[in-house]
């Protein structure tokens, strides 16, 4: 069975629309992120804005559930298009619990959690553009988003060995357990996409 309309290539399965908005709506979050640890935004005002994009987020994710469950035929297998959708909805609250601790202690995040954040994003981007793709196509954004995860993950180190070649300061464990949270940011990021390659191979797509 087709993706698409033959009539409307734009009108695609449900499912994959919400996936797709919800990878949207996390790229929001991330964005919220990097504007504040960049200093284009407040952090106050970071932290109410992320934590209405993550009750956005948890709408359209409670949506994803629904129509799963009442979907005849799915693109690809429910539980990797529900992994899929878990995944990505863990981005957005671990982001929001990034911002979050960000505001409670007064922390510098530093310039590789910029970097990494900076990867989530176009990782999240690659995600987006996958699910409104097929075949060869999708497989290859969600290459390129693990590439992107496996990026998170480089910067995440790179942080920490600045960290600990310099003094040991209260400044210096806040910046640690902010990349340490970013960290799991890209953990997740990597599962998400690994959720549709496994769907498409089991698809012998």
């Amino acid at each position: 069975m087709p993706w698409f309309n033959a009539k409307n290539p734009s009108a695609k399965d449900p499912v994959m629309s919400l996936l797709r908005e919800q990878a949207a709506t996390t790229r929001k979050g991330v964005s919220i992120a990097l504007d504040a640890i960049e200093g284009h935004t407040g952090i106050e005002e970071s932290r109410k804005n992320v934590n209405d994009i993550e009750h956005e987020g948890d709408e359209i994710r409670a949506k994803v559930v629904h129509t799963l469950a009442k979907a005849w035929t799915t693109p690809l297998d429910r539980e990797d298009l529900f992994r899929f959708s878990r995944s990505i909805d863990d981005v957005l609250d671990n982001t929001r619990d990034f911002v979050r601790e960000l505001h409670l202690w007064q922390g510098n995040a530093g310039e590789h959690a910029d970097v990494a954040l900076t990867h989530v994003n176009v990782a999240l981007r690659d995600l987006e553009l996958a699910m409104a793709a097929e075949g060869a196509d999708m497989r290859r954004y969600c290459l390129e988003a693990s590439k992107e995860s496996a990026r998170v993950r480089r910067a995440y180190e790179s942080g920490l060995a600045a960290v600990y070649t310099g003094e040991i300061t209260m400044d210096t464990l806040k910046t640690r357990d902010l990349l340490r949270r970013i960290d799991v940011i890209g953990l997740r990021l990597s599962e998400s996409s690994d959720a549709i390659l496994d769907g498409l191979v089991k698809r012998g797509l």
